[in-house]
Order: C-alpha cells, then structure tokens, then sequence
C-alpha cells in the first residue's frame, strides 16, 4: 500500500516506524531469557550510540579530526558522580546533574576548540589527543591536597536515576509487568536517545549544520562565502562536547560507581 496520509508520507513507512517501534519495545524482554546482562548491554549500546552523535557533529560534520573527545565524556561522568554520591553528600536529581554535566563539558568544549582554531588535519589531532590526556592525568590526580575526584580509586555507590520514590535501578512490577533494573534503564535511555537522535538531524539540517559541513569540505571557500568559521568550529566543539557530557553522566549513573 503506498497511498499518503495526508501530508505525503506512504502508510509503508509508518507502518516500518510501528514495526521498529514495537520491536525496541518488546528487545528487553526477549534479551532478558539470555540473561540481564544482555539488557545491559544494549543499555551501553544507547550510551555509546550518543556519544557517538556528539562525536559526528565535530569529526563528521564539521570535519575536525578530535581525538581527545572521551574527555568531555569523562568529565560528565565525573560531575554526575560528584554531585550523586556520597563523596560530597549532595545527591541532587539527574535531571539537574545531567544538563550541569553538559554544560561544564561544552565550556571543555570551547577551551579546547579556541586555542585549535588555526589548526587542521594532524596537527589538530595531536593536539586534541594531548588534551584527551591531559584531563585523564588531571582526574586521576585531583585527590590531593583537597580530594575532589578521589584519585585512581574513583567515586563509588554513585546514585541510579531516581524520580521520588521510583528508582530505575529496582526490579519492581509497574502495570503488572515485571521490569527489572536493566530494563527500566533501557526505555529511559531508548528515549534520551531517541531525543538525541532528532537533535542530531535537525542539527544537521539546520543552518548551523550546512555550515559545519561547507567548513568540512572547504574552510577557505566557506570564508569567501561570508560564514565565521571561528564561531562555527567552537560551536562544533561545543556542541559536541554536551552530547558526550551528557552519555558520561548516564554511564556513571548506570554503572554507579
């Protein structure tokens, strides 16, 4: 059946987008008979799926070669877990960590990106990859004189997402279905996700995104058409650097510690 509905879209494809739908509805429950280990892995898959996104809008749209990105996702790891646990005794709701980590990792973003601006290719690499390192070292060590990270020995029995009372880390019967830890974990992420996802696409058609990609395939011809490729490669840092912020703070949550 290819008649529209109106607006030009064939039934077929809505009907393929209720067969998906269905499908990642139903994929926690069938990995659950191998065994919960299996919910979490795609739990991990969401969580590298939007680390990924961030790192397209630099490297594939933008055509920035970073190789430090895990920085940024290590810096919203850290902020979740510091700000979740009982290293600081804060425990503030995910729903406030998550856009802080976000937003310190895009600030990363932009020290990282102003000092590049001049720089393409290898040379951006290695630097970036410099970067990447020198923020591990930093965490690694920040455990004296004042201990903020805790060191090598890391932040443990960090806090799950909760809403109230409901933790999505506690197997509990909602609506008469049994849902466990992972599984609960899997449909909060599979909407983040899905969120992330339209981001990326209407980044990537917005204005913003043609430019990012008229920077990628040309910077020189991108000037002479009047774009300002500085703010255009900070933002991509910067941009970038939220989306792998924001799957830092998840996989802390996720993993707990």
């Amino acid at each position: 059946m290819s008649a529209g509905n109106g607006k030009g879209i064939p039934v077929r494809v809505w009907a393929g987008v209720a067969l998906i739908a269905i499908a990642l509805v139903i994929l926690p429950f069938v990995a659950a008979f191998a065994g919960q280990a299996w919910v979490r892995i795609l739990n991990f898959a969401m969580v590298y799926i939007m680390l990924a996104l961030g790192l397209n809008i630099v490297v594939g749209f933008a055509g920035l070669l970073d190789l430090g990105y895990i920085a940024f996702y290590a810096v919203g790891a850290y902020v979740y877990a510091l700000l979740a646990s009982p290293h600081f005794n804060l425990h503030l709701p995910f729903w406030i960590i998550l856009p802080l980590g976000a937003g310190l990792a895009c600030i990363f973003g932009v020290l990282l990106g102003a000092p590049t601006l001049k720089l393409r290719g290898d040379y951006l690499a290695i630097v970036t990859l410099g970067f990447g390192e020198i923020i591990r070292i930093f965490l690694n060590n920040l455990n004296a004189p004042v201990n903020v990270t805790n060191g090598p020995q890391g932040v443990n029995l960090v806090d799950p997402f909760r809403i109230g009372s409901f933790s999505f880390a506690r197997a509990e019967v909602i609506g008469g279905v049994y849902l466990s830890g992972p599984q609960k974990y899997y449909y909060a992420l599979l909407l983040l996700t899905i969120g992330v996802v339209v981001l990326n696409l209407r980044l990537q058609n917005s204005r913003l995104g043609r430019a990012w990609e008229a920077l990628r395939e040309d910077e020189v011809a991108a000037k002479a058409m009047g774009i300002n490729t500085r703010n255009v490669k900070l933002l991509a840092f910067a941009m970038g650097a939220s989306f792998g912020g924001i799957a830092g703070g998840i996989f802390s949550a996720t993993q707990q510690f």
